[in-house]
């Protein structure tokens, strides 16, 4: 076995269960990589997961409440966006590392089912950028985790992406989607699913897409915040 980060051989004894099923989820760090990511700590914002010094509702969310007083914001991040994080994503996202995509598969597993949803949706890419970079990082992470999913958003053409974008911004960007299709109506729960949770825009505007199914409950999840 080796490590899903860094590609250096693991050396413990395997389980009975991963000798019989050795499937793409089993990816795993060694304790060099371990050290490296952030899991987000107990005291965290309720809305967003920021982590911070106590469970109040942070700064970023009460000022989005000011702007939008409707929202019910129930967001889950697993990790910190650290540098360690931050250089992983790079690789990930920008250097075409496709294989990175089963790095935390088994955590990003476990909090999925967990919310018990009827959908997951991940965000979308602009299919120019999509193209260019071959995948859409969500995506990959989802099939990765073995976690079936549904493309129920769609890009917006001409929106530039976030990461050329200052934060003030992103803060500032108009609504980069749209609803692509017609959603089940035994849906009663939608999973919204992202890479990084930065200012919450992003989050936001997806959320504020499925207002016209008022009977659905939405929750946001990221890998990092």
């Amino acid at each position: 076995m080796e490590c899903s980060n860094c590609r250096q051989p693991i050396i413990r004894n395997l389980t009975i269960l991963e000798y019989l099923l050795p499937i793409r989820s089993s990816a795993e760090l060694c304790l060099d990589c371990q050290r490296k990511f952030q899991k987000i700590p107990i005291t965290h914002c309720p809305m967003c997961s920021r982590s911070q010094d106590s469970s109040s509702v942070c700064l970023d969310c009460q000022a989005w409440l000011r702007v939008y007083p409707e929202i019910n914001l129930q967001h889950t991040a697993l990790y910190q966006y650290n540098q360690g994080m931050k250089e992983w994503m790079h690789r990930f996202k920008f250097l075409g590392d496709i294989q990175l995509a089963g790095t935390f598969s088994k955590d990003l597993r476990k909090a999925i089912i967990r919310q018990k949803v009827d959908i997951i949706c991940p965000i979308p890419l602009a299919e120019e950028r999509k193209n260019m970079r071959g995948y859409n990082q969500v995506e990959e992470l989802l099939k990765a985790a073995n976690i079936p999913y549904q493309l129920l958003l769609a890009k917006n053409e001409n929106v530039s992406p976030q990461s050329e974008k200052s934060r003030v911004e992103r803060l500032n960007m108009g609504q980069p989607f749209h609803l692509a299709k017609e959603i089940n109506s035994d849906a009663r729960t939608i999973l919204i699913v992202d890479d990084v949770y930065t200012t919450g825009r992003t989050i936001l505007h997806a959320t504020s897409c499925f207002w016209t199914y008022p009977k659905i409950k939405i929750t946001t999840l990221t890998l990092a915040r």
